[in-house]
Parts: structure tokens; C-alpha cells; sequence
């Protein structure tokens, strides 16, 4: 068993609550955008401004936290808590499209004594657990607030664009409802990112624990990028009995076979045919998957953004034991 440290390319991913907190609804703003697209086939020319609105939460440090999605390429953003109060001006001051995450600030700070940061819960949620979703979506101007439960837990993509851990929940998610946070009891566990259109009650939202990742990262007031893909390499599940036999992989080996690409980058530290067993502490099973507390089964690549300190995540892995089968090098 070989020990290694692995660089991580930065990408620059209806059951009732017993109660609906009072005054959480204060800790919720509507967002009113205008945005300006770019065109990728004629960049010179103006597009036409579109207006859209969504919802904010008011976290720590007087920051409002939505959806890049809302923001991205606007040049007018507002805020309005509930209740017909007055708009007033925000800013974007970061912006992270790969966890389509987006913090807001606003000049006028007297607004964060009457709208506390809405506090967020250490842990992930458990499946069946009640939850409550605020919001601004279609069909009115005040806020809605709509109920369900944790339906899953699993690791995806990120409005079509970077990947991390995603919660699943039955509760209804409108067009508008994007950006409102997700509560049980009293707190947070997450931010609605958006919801699959081609059924009934299914939202996905984006935790905490992958939110607490980006406030880390902007702490020194700017956004480096989440950990993301292992250099561009494949893995491949090690539950074919055929296939074990055939590579010669002895009964004690667990873990996900790597294909680095073709034209592997200096970065990659794989070489065809290795077997990753462990990301951090965490051990990977032959279907690449690693249990986390509550009896929670994940895809290993979940782990990574825990696992990675400064763009390297320490890992284990059985090297090349078939280099008669390894490829040419290209």
C-alpha cells in the first residue's frame, strides 16, 4: 500500500414540521436582478436586459448569500425584505459559478438590526427529516413558505456546472424559489439551487457543509475555486468478479480502479490500472462508495473538498501492479 498526497485541480458542482419558526422570515430577502447576457456568437453586440428575481438569506458578517445563477451578468441588483419594505441597492462582491453560490453586500447597515443572519446547522440532514422552504416564487409578492422532508442525500452537479453533495427534498420548489434557504427546526441546512421539472416536489438544494466550503475559501475576500476533478482521471468500479480475476486483484483490495487520461497532465499522480482505497480517512468500497456518519453511503468524490487542504488531498492506492496491461504512452 503506497501512501500519497494528490493535487486537486481548483476550478477558477409531506410530512408537517411540528413548527414554522416565527421571525425566520426575516432573515429572507427578494432578490430583483437585471441581466445582460453575453453572446457567445456575436460578442460585440448589446443583448437585451432581462429582469429576474429569487430569494436571499442574510448570514453572518451582514452578507446576503443566493444563487450565482441570479446574479451572474447582472447590472442592477436589489434587495426587498417581506411586507412591500423599501428596495435598496446591493452589490455583487463574489461570485462562485462552479458551487453557483453568491454573496451580496449592501451599504445601508442599520438593515441587519431588524434582519438577523439566519443561523445554519453543523450537519448534514437526515432522510425524513421535516423541512421548510422560504422563498419568493411565481404567483405572489409576499413570501411563501412550503413543507416536505429530506427524500436523499447524493453527490451530482451543480446547475450545470461544477459537482459536490446535493440534498433532495419533497417540498415544492417554484421558479423564484431558487436561493431560499431550506430549514429544519430552527436552522439552515441549506440553499434550493434548483428543482427537476419533469416531475412533481423534487428541489435540490445545496448544503451546508458545501457553503461552509465556500465562505472558507473567501475569506481573504476573494474565491480560488472548490477542489474538483482528480487531473482528468476516470475511475471504475471494482465489483466485476471477471474483472478482478483478470487484473489479478486479491480479495483484501477495496477501492475504485483509475484511468488517467490519454494525455496525462504533470499533476496527475495515477498511472493506469492503480487502485485508489482511501481518500483522507475515509475508505473507498469496490462501488467507489464511502460511509459517513448516519449510516450515509456517498460517492468517494463527495469526501474530496473535506479531505483537501491547500489543493492536495491525502490519499492511499495500490501502484500499478499490471504494467503489462498499461497503455502506450501518447
Amino acid at each position: 500500500m503506497k501512501k500519497i498526497v494528490l493535487p486537486v485541480l481548483i476550478l477558477s458542482l409531506f410530512a408537517a414540521p411540528a413548527v414554522v419558526q416565527a421571525g425566520l422570515e426575516d432573515s429572507v430577502v427578494r432578490i430583483n436582478t437585471t441581466v445582460r447576457y453575453p453572446s457567445l456568437l456575436r460578442p460585440w453586440t448589446s443583448q437585451q436586459p432581462i429582469e429576474l428575481f429569487g430569494t436571499g438569506t442574510v448570514i453572518d458578517g451582514n452578507r446576503i448569500l443566493t444563487n450565482a445563477h441570479l446574479v451572474l451578468h447582472a447590472t442592477d441588483v436589489q434587495i426587498q425584505p417581506r411586507r412591500g419594505g423599501s428596495k435598496l441597492d446591493a452589490r455583487v462582491e463574489i461570485l462562485a459559478p462552479d458551487m453557483d453560490l453568491a454573496i451580496l453586500s449592501i451599504k445601508d447597515k442599520k438593515f441587519f438590526e431588524k434582519h438577523a443572519a439566519l443561523p445554519r446547522s453543523k450537519k448534514l440532514p437526515k432522510v425524513q427529516d421535516n423541512v421548510v422552504v422560504y422563498g419568493f416564487p411565481v404567483g405572489g409578492n409576499d413570501l411563501s413558505v412550503t413543507k416536505g422532508v429530506v427524500s436523499r442525500i447524493d453527490y451530482g452537479s451543480y446547475y450545470q456546472r461544477g459537482f459536490g453533495l446535493i440534498v433532495q427534498v419533497s417540498a415544492a420548489v417554484n421558479p423564484g424559489n431558487s436561493d431560499g434557504p431550506v430549514v429544519v427546526g430552527d436552522r439552515m441546512i441549506g440553499l434550493v439551487m434548483s428543482r427537476f421539472t419533469e416531475g412533481e416536489n423534487i428541489g435540490y438544494v445545496i448544503p451546508n457543509e458545501e457553503i461552509d466550503l465556500f465562505l472558507e475559501d473567501i475569506k481573504d475576500g476573494r474565491y480560488d475555486g472548490k477542489p474538483a476533478e482528480l487531473s482528468g482521471t476516470d475511475f471504475y468500479s471494482l465489483t466485476n468478479a471477471a474483472l478482478r480475476s483478470y487484473l489479478k486483484i486479491g480479495d483484501e483490495v477495496h477501492g475504485v480502479l483509475a484511468s488517467p487520461p490519454r494525455r496525462r497532465p504533470s499533476v496527475c499522480p495515477f498511472e493506469e490500472f492503480d487502485v485508489l482505497t482511501k481518500i483522507g480517512p475515509y475508505d473507498i468500497d469496490d462501488d467507489g462508495m464511502v460511509q459517513l456518519p448516519d449510516d450515509l453511503r456517498i460517492s468517494f468524490l463527495s469526501v474530496l473538498s473535506r479531505a483537501a487542504k491547500g489543493g492536495k488531498a491525502p490519499a492511499q492506492f495500490v501502484p500499478q501492479l499490471f504494467l503489462f496491461l498499461r497503455r502506450p504512452a501518447w
